[in-house]
């Protein structure tokens, strides 16, 4: 694990970051189901590092859409549905959906509901055992090493903790690493993660612990991230994009395979927390292999002062209006 970060470099890369402003899962059951255990509860994990030597976090990024339909074309028409599709901020490249809605952010406030509807939504994955856990799992993997997909309250929580000059090694360490405490609360109607930390002792790993990771091997995290898309893939998630922004029915025909990644299925319950945009609140169905929800990270935002100084205010645009006005732009800016 030579290329893994010392402590040390990872603050300075936080602190760098900070200045700038910033997989597919197989069903082996090794998702840990975190948001599902009881308010006021506390499960105990102990992450590990990667099992990529070149990744020197301990941890690998997710970024998602979700496209909302109103229906599906033939089937439940009335029933909301959302697909996840992944962006390709996700793989170092150019996401075209990000650049669609850049203009949206500098519009009405229509246009930046819309922005923030259709950003890309950050989660991490994570892997570790889960040394105490108040939930009851029905079947428990033979490999006691578990794969987690984090909030970004939880991991911003992560973060701030490896950034405390008390922590002297890193938590990850076999020998002087330290144990993380997710706990559980309610916050109004949601769920709240913010008394999360680490355990101010270190543990070393126990000899069954060790035996684990000896026996079955670290996971590498990036392999069960979503594949990356095609062209052909791609195009077809842009055309689902206009289709969601002009609020139509699914097309489960045309985009079958996006289907059977699971369009249909209902969501978890902690989904619920995201903030609602311009259209009605809806159930969210995440992909089939998706084992943990995913949360809105804070958007970079101009001013709101700055953006509607002088403005009259305008009348609302449908999505159809939006989208119409967006394709002009583009045509405009094209030549065409």
């Amino acid at each position: 694990m030579a290329n893994k970060l010392t402590l040390a470099e990872m603050r300075a890369k936080f602190a760098e970051q900070g200045k700038k402003g910033k997989g597919n899962f197989e069903s082996d059951n090794a998702g840990y189901p975190f948001w599902n255990i009881p308010d006021n509860a506390t499960a105990t994990i102990r992450f590990l590092p990667d099992g990529d030597t070149e990744n020197g976090y301990f941890w690998v990024e997710r970024a998602v859409i979700k496209l909302p339909f109103p229906g599906v074309k033939g089937g439940d028409t009335e029933k909301p549905i959302t697909v996840q599709v992944p962006s390709m901020k996700m793989y170092g490249k150019t996401c075209p959906i990000t650049e669609e809605i850049k203009p949206w952010w500098k519009g009405t406030e229509e246009e930046k509901n819309l922005a923030r509807e259709y950003y890309r939504k950050l989660s991490y994955l994570y892997q570790g055992f889960v040394v105490q856990s108040p939930l009851k799992e029905e079947t428990l993997p033979e490999n006691p090493i578990r794969r987690l997909i984090i909030n970004n309250s939880i991991h911003n929580k992560i973060k701030n903790g490896l950034m405390d000059p008390d922590i002297e090694d890193m938590p990850t360490d076999y020998t002087n690493g330290l144990d993380f405490r997710i706990t559980k609360t309610k916050q109004g109607n949601y769920a709240s993660y913010d008394t999360s930390s680490f355990a101010r002792k270190s543990r070393p790993l126990t000899d069954e612990e060790l035996a684990a990771i000896e026996k079955h091997g670290l996971f590498t995290l990036k392999t069960f991230l979503p594949k990356e898309p095609d062209e052909k893939t791609l195009g077809l998630i842009m055309e689902m994009f206009e289709a969601s922004v002009s609020n139509e029915l699914f097309d489960a025909e045309k985009f079958k395979q996006f289907r059977s990644s699971g369009s249909t299925e209902s969501t978890t319950s902690e989904e619920t927390t995201e903030k609602t945009t311009s259209r009605t609140a809806t159930k969210t169905a995440a992909p089939a292999k998706a084992e943990a929800p995913v949360e809105e990270p804070k958007v970079n935002k101009l001013k709101e002062s700055e953006e509607t100084a002088g403005e009259t205010k305008a009348p609302k645009k449908s999505p159809q209006d939006v989208l119409a006005m967006l394709r002009e732009r583009k045509a405009k800016a094209e030549g065409k």
